[in-house]
């Protein structure tokens, strides 16, 4: 399954029922690992709202997600790139953060 599969279905499936957009990332992500076989990284935290072409747009309280992912054990963190925080994997696009967050072990 290529990206744009995987865009190109997203707003069908979640956009008319997921009234947060910060959780859009983790559902792409959750849809790549699916169709594409490898497990995501464990202990890592995604968030982002996806745009229909591909990107990953910003969103609101990126430090309060990362210490509030920190507390509950989250290891690791893929995000927008716009936000330079710790223990964040900044991501431009939808490929970008499938790479990061797919374990090819």
């Amino acid at each position: 399954l290529h990206v744009q599969h995987v865009v190109s279905l997203f707003p069908v499936v979640v956009c008319s029922n997921t009234p947060v957009p910060e959780l859009y990332l983790a559902i792409f992500l959750s849809f790549a690992s699916a169709f594409q076989g490898p497990s995501l990284i464990t202990s890592l935290v995604a968030f982002g709202e996806g745009g229909v072409s591909g990107e990953i747009r910003s969103v609101s309280n990126v430090s309060k997600r990362l210490s509030e992912a920190k507390k509950l054990g989250y290891k690791g963190a893929i995000g927008p790139h716009k936000h330079s925080e710790d223990h964040l994997k900044g991501v431009k696009t939808v490929s970008e953060a499938i790479s990061a967050a797919l374990d090819t072990n």
